[in-house]
């Protein structure tokens, strides 16, 4: 019987692969604190649901070097939060040495509040990637200037949501060549009027959708909507549900 140089190959590898039904898991190393990624996520002692939510992280090429860079969504507390806050995110530039170096306060990233989460696309068509992010009394839309520096344009394009915002995606969702922004958000929280820890409350559980629609420019319009869903209102919901519209929709009018 002659064998040739495909039959040992194939023997080969035979010997040398795991046995059938043996798990081999890839081995990960902390590397967080060498390559300089040092930011404290801050989180208060979750007596509330604002407490126990925050928190998410993006990679995203914020000056087109080729080098993925990282943004954090930094949380916060009640009482940090009462004294104005936190830097909603913190943004580490990649080096080429693979080293990340914060560079938060020189891109102009410094709106502070209660951050919870994040998205990003080039929202204006520009070539550079954009930033959302979301939060507990306030968002903010960051539009890439080149070179990772961003210009604070949140009220500018209509985009000044109170309340607490949770999660945010873009999509371009009419197929008109702009990224249209979704925005989901949770539980309605008055950090002025916290009900005791542990005590029961009657407070519905309110949720709101918006959905921008570009036209072409940045302001954006919100038309309505207004759901509140809880098991003790489902009678008062299911009227709502005929008499409110199930969706809203930002629109832009004009340009700046």
């Amino acid at each position: 019987m002659r064998f040739s140089w495909r039959h040992c190959f194939a023997i080969a590898v035979l010997c040398n692969s795991p046995a059938v039904g043996q798990n081999v898991y890839p081995h990960f190393h902390d590397a967080a604190r060498e390559a300089g990624l040092t930011v404290s996520h801050i989180s208060g002692e979750k007596r509330y649901i604002l407490e126990s939510m925050s928190g998410g992280a993006g990679m995203f090429d914020c000056d087109n070097d080729g080098l993925l860079d990282i943004v954090v969504v930094n949380g916060s507390t009640v009482e940090r939060f009462r004294q104005g806050g936190d830097p909603l995110v913190t943004l580490y530039h990649q080096e080429p040495d693979g080293h990340f170096t914060d560079i938060t306060k020189q891109a102009g990233l410094t709106r502070k509040g209660w951050g919870m989460g994040m998205a990003v696309a080039d929202f204006d068509n520009d070539g550079r990637l954009d930033l959302f992010v979301t939060g507990y009394n306030g968002t903010a839309l960051y539009h890439n200037l080149g070179n990772c520096k961003f210009e604070d344009v949140t009220e500018r394009a209509g985009l000044k949501i109170d309340g607490l915002t949770t999660g945010a995606a873009w999509a371009d969702y009419d197929r008109d060549g702009n990224v249209d922004l979704f925005i989901a958000r949770y539980v309605h929280v008055d950090l002025n009027k916290l009900p005791e820890p542990g005590a029961i409350s009657t407070i519905a559980d309110t949720r709101d959708f918006w959905c921008s629609a570009d036209r072409g420019g940045w302001k954006v319009k919100l038309i309505s909507c207004f759901i509140t869903a809880a098991t003790e209102h489902l009678k008062t919901f299911r009227k709502s549900r005929r008499e409110r519209p199930r969706q809203t929709i930002w629109t832009r009018r004009g340009v700046g």
